[in-house]
């Protein structure tokens, strides 16, 4: 039995957070966690009988397909799981195409959070003490207006994409990411 050396979970702001895999199950691997619970709650109940023939699919199923239709956030990650899956199959498409051509690409979908705000230096002030890092000394900066905000955005975007190419989500909250559905 495989051991865990390293969780994936970090904080900020005090806030529990954790990386989000892919949408999709890695080829030849059993879907797991949001790949299975919220995208098919019936294929859920099926593997969990699977494991256990003692149990009763219509009790696995029921709360699971009752979270899947009422949690907001699960329906906003099947809506993501559909417009990627969409895009995977045109970018698969494409690759087809150029590899019959004899051209190579390759990229697989992973969920980006990134903040949009840039750090720009002002003409004006003393470069002594108010100029740009130099190195990666700055973890995070947060301008005191969005201190109070109350939501945060997701940005959902394939690895070979632009950011003209994403889906944003702005109705993430950090005190729901730990919601299991």
């Amino acid at each position: 039995m495989p051991t865990i050396t390293e969780v994936d979970t970090f904080q900020i702001h005090g806030a529990l957070c954790h990386r989000q895999g892919s949408p999709f199950p890695v080829e030849g691997n059993v879907p797991s966690y949001a790949q299975l619970y919220i995208y098919d709650p019936s294929y859920d109940a099926q593997r969990q009988s699977e494991r256990n023939e003692n149990l009763d699919n219509e009790v696995i199923e029921n709360p699971s397909t009752l979270l899947s239709q009422w949690n907001p956030f699960a329906r906003i990650y099947r809506h993501a799981y559909e417009i990627l899956s969409n895009r995977e199959s045109s970018r698969i498409n494409r690759e087809d195409r150029a590899n019959s051509n004899g051209s190579t690409e390759s990229g697989s979908s992973y969920i980006v959070i990134s903040s949009s705000m840039r750090m720009h230096l002002i003409k004006g002030d003393d470069k002594r003490t108010h100029n740009l890092p130099t190195m990666e000394e700055v973890a995070a900066a947060i301008p005191i207006e969005y201190i109070d905000r109350n939501f945060r955005d997701i940005v959902l975007t394939l690895r070979s994409s632009s950011r003209n190419d994403s889906l944003l989500l702005s109705t993430y909250q950090p005190d729901t990411c730990c919601i299991r559905v």
